[in-house]
């Protein structure tokens, strides 16, 4: 559970865009026991940002992190049983968590900034 909790803090309190989030490399993530942050490299009009990160999303991050170890800075830092997600993968995992938790979600009611953090308990 420690990728689909990982993945729904940074969209919900980070409001991580998913392309954004299948962007992130394992070196993006900066995290300490007082803050962190993610380094969003080509985002929204291929901007760069360095998002704050707060105490859920941080140890969502490092409890996932920890089941990774070694792994290099440059690897996607999300990944499954093939390989980086992908957008596609990130929306079907959620929509799978969402009918298991009984609410119904769509990519727009979750760009509309939804609190998707209950999912991830």
């Amino acid at each position: 559970m420690d990728r689909p909790c990982a993945v729904f803090e940074l969209l919900s309190n980070a409001s991580l865009r998913v392309g954004e989030l299948c962007a992130l490399r394992v070196g993006d993530v900066s995290l300490s026991e007082r803050k962190g942050k993610v380094i969003v490299r080509r985002g929204k009009g291929n901007k760069y940002r360095e998002v704050p990160v707060n105490i859920e999303t941080r140890k969502a991050l490092a409890a996932y992190l920890s089941t990774r170890p070694g792994a290099d800075p440059d690897e996607p830092l999300l990944v499954g049983q093939r390989g980086a997600m992908t957008p596609s993968g990130v929306w079907r995992a959620l929509q799978g968590y969402a009918r298991a938790a009984g609410v119904a979600v769509s990519p727009h009611v979750a760009n509309s900034h939804l609190n998707l953090s209950h999912f991830s308990r």
